[in-house]
């Protein structure tokens, strides 16, 4: 991992040197920011996210950036919710709901509906942690995102949500028909 750093922080500085536009460089930006907290480099991580943003500032209503602003608002809200930043991850994602109905741009909602349900499950309030389980669960199996769901799984209590009676046994079942492998932990590419 720290291998894959390193020749990312070279590609990020030959891309401030002018080569490639502000979508690539957000993106490399965003790429290092996962590495960064996978290493538990926290601080580096969330530099590099804020400098996507940034970059961004300005520019998330103009329709050629909404996937990279989406894409750095997940990384941001990922963040608050791995620093227990619940109240944060609550009014980010509320606010990110706002935007996608504006833009209509409901691409990646899964990922801020299973955070606002973390969230609000984290801060105790069950009612609004099965409503936003249940959006979350029916995008989900609308449209099959195996790796979203894998990269998912992996946050603090993602298996409390599914396995704590918050929403009908039927909605969860369909949800593990539809990510078998969600129940195994295995990524989807494992056997």
């Amino acid at each position: 991992m720290e291998e894959a750093v390193e020749k990312l922080n070279v590609l990020m500085n030959k891309i401030d040197c002018g080569n490639a536009s502000d979508l690539i460089r957000v993106g490399a930006l965003i790429l290092a920011s996962v590495c960064y907290q996978q290493l538990n480099q926290l601080k580096k991580s969330k530099e590099l996210v804020d400098e996507a943003g940034k970059i961004l500032s300005g520019k998330e209503y103009m329709p050629r950036y909404t996937k990279a602003y989406t894409a750095y608002i997940i990384r941001r809200v990922s963040l608050l919710e791995h620093n227990k930043e619940y109240l944060e991850v609550i009014e980010v994602c509320s606010m990110m709901i706002d935007y996608m109905i504006e833009m209509a741009s409901y691409e990646r909602s899964h990922y801020f509906f299973f955070y606002l349900a973390l969230a609000h499950m984290h801060e105790g309030n069950t009612e609004a942690t099965r409503k936003w389980l249940t959006k979350a669960l029916y995008a989900a199996n609308l449209k099959h995102k195996p790796d979203d769901m894998y990269i998912m799984s992996r946050k603090s209590g993602f298996y409390d949500l599914l396995d704590g009676n918050i929403v009908s046994k039927d909605v969860i079942d369909h949800f593990y028909e539809m990510y078998p492998f969600i129940k195994t932990g295995k990524s989807p590419y494992e056997n």
